[in-house]
């Protein structure tokens, strides 16, 4: 595959009858023949009001089945889609509007600010005939290496980068991690990630449809609608960011009386090298309770740490690990060998990603899925780095040690990442998250923390926090936000710079 047009014929080699798309809420259904048959008419439809190759068109506010299909029906007109959060403040959606002049904006409820012209989202009347229009459309593709789409980074400190991506970036990765990843059209994925964002586009919708699968999406992501969705529409694969995974942990134990929580976990954690036949016969309950044909997590978008990891394989379901970044298409690596996997293995690097590892450790990569530049610039370098620093072990797994950007070194020489002194305070029984409230001009003060615990006695976790790190690297103070939630990104990542923002001025200045 080296474009869309390509890849709709993948689409129309499928069983015409067989679902592609399901909306829980409404109940609509489309199949794989009549998702052909809408891209036709959109692609169509799209082109009557004006849209063609290299034009610009801002995605914003398009429920999930229109968005598909506006999105596929784009990419056969060789459009460059700018894809945005629904959640997004509109002065958010006026400065992207401005930076990328889009000549098209379809939504459900924005309005151009810049004289844009903006349509709802067009609804597809399979009666319409459009001859040979979109064959001639898709006879048209001659380059690649056109841009396909230009995504949001979701920014740590600074604004959002706009990451230029080409159709071949796209499809190089696909044709990648589906060599990696093996399913096939029984599969019923229930997607809950934002499609704004590269790793849902992946692994939630271009590589489902790549299989014939079929993929169901809900309304809103709540444990109440998740938890329906799953028993209902008898998911067998979610993608998932670690944060989707705690929501399900802690709705399992639920079921369980809390003074049995850590005898379960440890039982469970022990159980994972059993044979997943025999997890599923003795955790059945939970199965049946949870979801009867769940059987695959897809992980990436954050680190998992390897207790959440331990817990959902003793349970007896198969955990892929991912790693990836949008300027990479996302997907880097894939790991599927969970019962020997090693403490912060994303797995093997996929077959087409040449890479290396500079002298801080920092992961550089190369190859066809590596983005073309941050919009409207134009990458220089061959080489891209990722700013995660690992190491390859004795199996060619790549191990990921933290982020160069969230590194702190103390004046002992002692290192830290900010991810893994969360990951000990989140070890701590009332603590439901924990953010390192962190900033370069106040870390000599000492390292300071938002949590969110509905009671928690601070000074204790203090205590036992900083008997877990070096004697240099200590907390100062805790400060308990509840029933305030941390704020995070459209995927589900802590916004550190959001959290600053917000609760820096409670710091205690001492």
């Amino acid at each position: 595959m080296r474009n869309f047009s390509d890849f709709i014929e993948i689409l129309s080699s499928h069983d015409g009858d067989s679902v592609a798309l399901i909306d829980d809420s409404s109940g609509t259904k489309i199949t794989y023949s009549k998702l052909i048959t809408l891209i036709k008419i959109v692609s169509a439809k799209l082109k009557s009001v004006g849209v063609k190759k290299n034009d610009r068109v801002l995605l914003f506010d398009v429920h999930n089945i229109d968005w598909v299909i506006h999105f596929l029906s784009l990419q056969c007109l060789q459009a460059i889609v700018v894809p945005l959060d629904k959640r997004l403040h509109t002065d958010t959606v006026q400065s992207v509007e401005k930076k990328v002049g889009p000549s098209l904006i379809i939504s459900n409820s924005y309005q151009s600010k810049t004289g844009s012209k903006t349509i709802r989202p067009f609804k597809g009347d399979t009666k319409t005939k459009v001859g040979r229009t979109f064959d001639k459309i898709l006879s048209e593709f001659v380059d690649a290496e056109i841009p396909s789409e230009i995504i949001l980074t979701s920014g740590t400190w600074a604004e959002p980068k706009g990451v230029t991506l080409t159709q071949q970036n796209l499809m190089a990765n696909l044709e990648a991690t589906t060599q990696a990843f093996k399913a096939d059209s029984k599969e019923r994925l229930l997607s809950i990630l934002p499609l704004s964002h590269a790793y849902e586009q992946m692994c939630g919708l271009l590589m489902p449809l790549y299989f014939g699968a079929s993929i169901v999406y809900i309304k809103e992501l709540t444990p109440v609608s998740l938890k329906l969705a799953l028993k209902q529409q008898k998911i067998t694969i979610i993608v998932a960011v670690p944060r989707v995974l705690e929501l399900l942990k802690k709705g399992i134990l639920k079921k369980i009386p809390k003074k049995l929580h850590n005898h379960f976990e440890l039982f469970v954690k022990r159980a994972r090298l059993l044979p997943s036949w025999l997890l599923k016969i003795l955790f059945w309950p939970i199965h049946k309770n949870l979801a009867p044909h769940l059987n695959y997590l897809i992980v990436g978008g954050a680190p998992l740490n390897q207790e959440l990891d331990h817990f959902f394989q003793g349970l007896g379901y198969t955990v892929g690990v991912g790693y990836g970044l949008s300027e990479t298409s996302p997907v880097i690596s894939f790991d599927n060998q969970q019962k020997n996997r090693k403490l912060k293995s994303v797995g093997r690097i996929l077959h087409n990603v040449k890479f290396r590892f500079n002298q801080k450790n920092e992961l550089l990569v190369a190859g066809p899925a590596v983005f073309k530049g941050y919009w409207p610039d134009t990458r220089s370098s061959r080489w891209f780095n990722t700013g995660d620093v690992g190491y390859l072990d004795e199996n060619n797994n790549l191990i990921l040690t933290g982020r160069t950007k969230s590194l702190l070194v103390f004046p002992s020489g002692d290192k830290l990442y900010l991810e893994d002194i969360e990951h000990i305070v989140d070890q701590y029984p009332q603590v439901e998250e924990s953010c390192v409230l962190y900033h370069e001009k106040h870390s000599h003060h000492g390292i300071n923390l938002l949590v969110c615990a509905q009671t928690i006695d601070t000074v204790k976790l203090i205590k036992y926090t900083n008997e877990r790190l070096p004697l240099s690297a200590q907390v100062r103070q805790v400060i308990n936000i509840f029933p305030q939630k941390l704020h995070r990104t459209h995927t589900l990542k802590l916004s550190r710079n959001k959290n600053w923002q917000e609760y820096s001025a409670l710091l205690n200045s001492q």
